[in-house]
C-alpha cells in the first residue's frame, strides 16, 4: 500500500514523498516483477535486506529527514537468517520475531510507525480493507547501554499490536515459512 501511496503523481492530496522499501529480493522475485510491470516508479527506492551497508543506512536517514518514509515488514525474517531474532510472548507462546527492523528504527532515530492492514470480514477477499496506524510511544534516544533495551520495547510494542489484531483476525495473518519451529533458532 505503501509504495502505491509513494508513487502518486504530483498535485494529489497526499505531500510529495516517496517510499523506501526494505526487502528481502529473493523471496520476492515474482512480486517484484509485477510490481515493475504494473508500475515502474515503484520499484525506484527498494533496499535489499539481504546486503544492507553503512552506505544504506546513512542514505535512509538522508530520505527521512527530506520526509520520505522507510518501510520494512517487521514480523518477516529472511528464511536464511533466523538466527538474529528475539523471543516474545505471541500469542500465549514464546515465538521469534527478527530484530533488524527494530534495530534499523533505533540506529534512524526516526518516528516509528506501526501498519496494519486488515480486511473487515476475514472470509470474503472482496471485503474492503482496514488500515491501522499506530505511532510508537518509544522515544528514539539512547546510549549504546540502553539500545538493546529500546529495541526490544519497540518489539513488545509492534507484537502486543499484532497480537490485538490477531486475536481479532485469526485467518488473516500467514507466514510463509513455519513460524512456530524452533529448531530454526539453535
Amino acid at each position: 500500500m505503501l509504495r502505491a501511496i509513494g508513487s502518486l503523481e504530483s498535485g494529489s492530496r497526499l505531500p510529495d514523498f516517496q517510499t523506501i522499501s526494505i526487502v528481502n529480493f529473493a523471496g520476492t522475485a515474482q512480486f517484484n516483477a509485477f510490481l515493475k510491470e504494473v508500475n515502474p516508479k515503484a520499484m525506484m527506492k527498494l533496499i535489499n535486506a539481504e546486503n544492507m551497508g553503512p552506505d544504506d543506512i546513512i542514505y535512509m536517514k538522508e530520505r527521512i529527514e527530506c520526509g520520505d518514509l522507510v518501510v520494512v515488514a517487521c514480523d518477516r525474517t529472511p528464511g536464511g537468517n533466523r538466527k538474529q531474532i528475539s523471543i516474545k510472548n505471541f500469542l500465549g507462546e514464546d515465538a521469534p520475531f527478527p530484530r533488524g527492523a527494530f534495530l534499523l528504527s533505533v540506529l534512524l532515530e526516526a518516528p516509528v510507525y506501526h501498519m496494519f492492514a486488515v480486511r473487515e470480514d476475514d472470509f470474503n477477499l472482496d471485503s474492503p480493507y482496514e488500515l491501522y496506524l499506530y505511532k510508537s510511544e518509544m522515544k528514539m534516544q539512547y546510549t549504546r547501554k540502553t539500545r538493546d533495551i529500546l529495541v526490544s520495547k519497540l518489539m513488545d510494542e509492534f507484537t502486543g499490536h499484532l497480537e490485538k489484531l490477531c486475536l481479532n483476525h485469526p485467518y488473516q495473518w500467514f507466514n510463509f515459512f513455519d513460524f512456530w519451529k524452533k529448531t530454526d533458532l539453535e
